[in-house]
């Protein structure tokens, strides 16, 4: 199979296409447009004409108004054909060949390292390697700074749980070494995990298993995206409110000690469930968490606990 770094692009491309919100936050923070976008989910959208309401967290970013190419998973050749795009960037591999008749196309992995990785291959790819450095300094300096902010909270209450489901009664997703928990970690939170997930990234797990690992703070990414979802104050409405009574209904769960100490929290899942995970939804996360843990978890008392 040819791999993206042989594609050959001529001059700085301007019709390009982003096949997932990954690649798109990428080449947002890189100061390029997309002339089409394909989401995870199905839209029934020919075009993102108001990107600040219809695309969760980036459409503020966006000036254009790129036509709606389908899923990610399953872009509309023929949207594509009629795009006559200048580059297409996609995580999808297995579609890397047919894609490529239709225009240049690179393809990146997450998993082989990140956006941090990514970043060089897209910023190459649009001709634009100058301002990789300047993407990575701004998000170090966020790193420190975000760092000071949730010193008291790390002082005392540096075990983190993450989890993401879509609904009580399905299985729990648990986080340790994809986004957003590898941003957690690197921030110096200690990644909670069942014994002999070491080599995983995540891990379906019952909720009866929740009591037995020992964390002070738990963060839950409530997935949820239908047709009748909405779009509102930067994120989709996902009812995190009614998500969290049913939770507190539920006898275990309520006894959690995150829970008594006021140290459980309830976040959005398109950008807390690893769907975006580039520099800008890491960036947005930081801005979250003082808000989200220090005015109730820094203010509780933890038990005692041998270091």
């Amino acid at each position: 199979m040819t791999h993206c770094r042989e594609t050959q692009i001529c001059n700085q491309p301007q019709k390009i296409v982003a096949l997932s919100q990954y690649v798109l936050d990428m080449m947002l923070s890189l100061g390029a447009q997309p002339a089409g976008f394909a989401e995870y989910w199905s839209r029934n959208l020919p075009q993102f004409d108001d990107p600040s309401q219809q695309i969760p967290y980036l459409g503020d970013l966006i000036t254009t108004q790129p036509i709606n190419l389908g899923r990610a998973g399953n872009p509309s050749l023929e949207a594509l054909t009629v795009l006559k795009p200048d580059l297409i960037l996609t995580e999808d591999r297995d579609q890397y060949e047919l894609l490529s008749r239709i225009a240049p196309t690179v393809y990146v992995e997450y998993n082989k390292g990140g956006w941090k990785r990514d970043i060089y291959t897209i910023a190459k790819a649009l001709d634009r390697e100058s301002q990789v450095q300047q993407v990575l300094a701004d998000h170090e300096q966020q790193l420190s700074e975000t760092r000071k902010k949730l010193a008291p909270v790390l002082t005392e209450r540096s075990r983190l749980l993450l989890l993401n489901l879509r609904n009580l009664g399905t299985p729990v997703h648990l986080f340790y070494k994809d986004p957003p928990a590898t941003l957690l970690d690197t921030l110096g939170f200690q990644l909670v995990r069942p014994d002999g997930m070491e080599k995983k990234t995540r891990t379906n797990i019952s909720i009866e298993v929740l009591p037995q690992l020992e964390t002070d703070i738990i963060i839950v990414s409530r997935y949820q995206f239908d047709s009748k979802s909405v779009w509102k104050n930067n994120s989709y409405d996902v009812p995190l409110d009614n998500f969290e009574r049913e939770w507190n209904r539920i006898p275990l769960l309520k006894r959690l000690k995150a829970t008594q100490e006021g140290c459980m929290y309830f976040v959005d899942g398109v950008l807390w469930g690893g769907t975006i995970r580039g520099p800008i939804a890491d960036e947005i996360v930081m801005q979250q968490l003082p808000d989200l843990l220090l005015p109730s978890c820094q203010h509780s008392k933890p038990e005692n606990r041998n270091l």
